[in-house]
């Protein structure tokens, strides 16, 4: 549940909130495990994931697919449907 206060906040506040929350993803994605949705429903798991600066490609380490395991490999960003890692509740 959000507050009250966050509509009171400048667009400006707001985008900042949404860059921190994105940045926070992104280097939590360097240190977790993943599953990953690829397109026509491959499901691939990774031990650690690098984001590129652009997004464009993503930088996988222990990439496990149906046909064998990979110690680094790059995924396209446009073959990714979905990124699943478990969280912790602070």
């Amino acid at each position: 549940m959000q507050s009250s206060s966050n509509t009171s906040l400048s667009e400006e506040d707001k985008r900042a909130i949404l860059k921190e929350k994105y940045l926070r993803f992104i280097a939590k994605l360097s240190e977790t495990p993943a599953n990953i949705e690829m397109c026509e429903s491959t499901n691939v798991k990774v031990q650690s994931i690098i984001v590129q600066p652009n997004s464009e490609n993503f930088i996988v380490s222990q990439l496990e697919t149906p046909i064998g395991l990979l110690d680094n490999a790059v995924l396209r960003g446009s073959d990714i449907v979905k990124i699943k890692i478990e969280t912790t509740k602070r």
